[in-house]
């Protein structure tokens, strides 16, 4: 038999997941170094809010993890089920394999934007750019 669930967070759950999509969004010009307002963007005008809005999501979705973590493990951990330490490694064995692939790809992307890019094409990071003193 299934066991019941605590809660039903199926609903919070979804709104976690739409503020994670909004949040890659939010961060798309990190990969062009333009403006969050960027009309340039693909289908600005429709997600216009998710491109210059998005930040804040973030706070969102870390809350709603928090609510989802302990609706989740509340019961778990009150009848002894779940230890804190088998917690902790069920946390690290689901996110490490997310950042391992995060990270290869970043480095990838890294070579292929050095090498593939020319450099007058290169994005160029803010508070890089040289002012010449006027004489």
């Amino acid at each position: 038999m299934k066991e019941k669930k605590f809660y039903n967070l199926d609903s919070l759950n979804g709104l976690r997941g739409i503020a994670a999509l909004i949040i890659v969004l939010f961060h798309y010009n990190k990969l062009t170094g333009t403006a969050h307002s960027d009309v340039n963007f693909p289908f600005f005008r429709i997600l216009k809010i998710g491109y210059t809005q998005g930040g804040w999501l973030v706070e969102l979705f870390f809350m709603i993890s928090g609510i989802c973590f302990y609706a989740f493990y509340a019961k778990k951990f009150l009848d002894k089920k779940v230890t804190i330490g088998e917690f902790l490694i069920k946390r690290y064995i689901k996110l490490w394999p997310l950042y391992i692939i995060t990270t290869i790809i970043t480095v990838i992307c890294q070579f292929l934007y050095k090498v593939h890019i020319p450099q007058e094409l290169r994005i160029r990071s803010r508070g890089t750019e040289r002012h010449s003193a006027s004489n």
